[in-house]
C-alpha cells in the first residue's frame, strides 16, 4: 500500500469540472502529511485537456485513460476501470467532489474493496490522525469522523468547502496515458439518450 492519495477527476465538454480542482486541495494536504503523491486519474473519449490542466493546478502524476466504452457515462464501466487501476496503484486515500457521478460510483467500488465512502465533507484535521467533518441535517450539526481497517479510504468533498484559488499554476506534474480495458459483459445499463430539459441548468458539480 503507498502513501499516495488518488483523485478521481470528472470532465465536461473538454473542461474540468470545478469540483475535481476542489478536491485536488484537500488531496494535496494528505499526500504532504503521508509524504506520498497526489496521483489523479481522469477517463473519458479524450481527456487529454483536462489531464494536463490537473499536472499544471497541482497533482504531481496523472493517469489519462481514453476510451470509447467511458461515453456516454455508465457507473459500472466506471467501477470496472477504476477497481483495476486502484489494485495497480494502490493509493491510501481516493477522493473526489461530491457529485451525482461520485454519488454513483464510489459507494460500489468502496465496497469491492471492503472499505466505506466519507461523503460530502466540509472539513479535513489532517494531525496525529486524519479526521473528515461532514454537516449533516442541513448543516445543522458537524459529524467528525475516522475510518478503521485497512486502505484504501474514500471521501467526497463537498462543493465550494476546498476553495481552488490557492491552487498552484505551472505545477508541472507528469501526465501518463493508460488504457484500463472494460467488459463488456459488465456493463449493465446502457444509456440511450442524454438531452437538456429546458433553459435552467441544476449545477451538480
Amino acid at each position: 500500500m503507498s502513501q499516495n492519495v488518488l483523485i478521481i477527476a470528472e470532465h465536461e465538454d473538454g473542461k474540468l469540472k470545478r469540483s475535481s480542482l476542489e478536491a485536488l486541495v484537500p488531496a494535496r494536504v494528505l499526500a504532504k502529511a503521508s509524504g506520498g503523491q497526489v496521483v489523479a486519474a481522469v477517463l473519458g473519449r479524450d481527456p487529454s485537456g483536462p489531464a494536463a490542466e490537473l499536472a499544471d493546478r497541482g497533482a504531481d502524476r496523472v493517469i489519462s485513460a481514453a476510451g470509447e466504452h467511458f461515453e456516454p457515462y455508465t457507473p459500472e464501466a466506471y467501477q470496472e476501470a477504476l477497481k483495476a487501476l486502484l489494485e495497480k496503484e494502490q493509493p491510501r486515500w481516493v477522493l473526489a467532489g461530491h457529485t451525482y457521478r461520485a454519488i454513483d460510483v464510489l459507494p460500489g467500488l468502496a465496497a469491492r474493496f471492503d472499505s466505506a465512502v466519507a461523503s460530502d465533507c466540509s472539513a479535513l484535521e489532517a494531525g496525529d490522525e486524519v479526521v473528515w467533518v461532514r454537516q449533516p441535517y442541513d448543516a445543522k450539526l458537524n459529524a467528525r469522523m475516522r475510518f478503521r481497517g485497512e486502505p484504501p479510504w474514500f471521501a467526497t468533498t463537498q462543493t465550494g468547502a476546498f476553495p481552488a484559488d490557492d491552487l498552484p499554476s505551472g505545477h508541472g506534474g507528469a501526465v501518463e496515458a493508460a488504457e484500463l480495458a472494460v467488459d463488456a459483459g459488465a456493463l449493465k445499463r446502457k444509456v440511450l439518450e442524454i438531452k437538456s430539459t429546458g433553459d435552467k441548468a441544476v449545477n451538480l458539480g
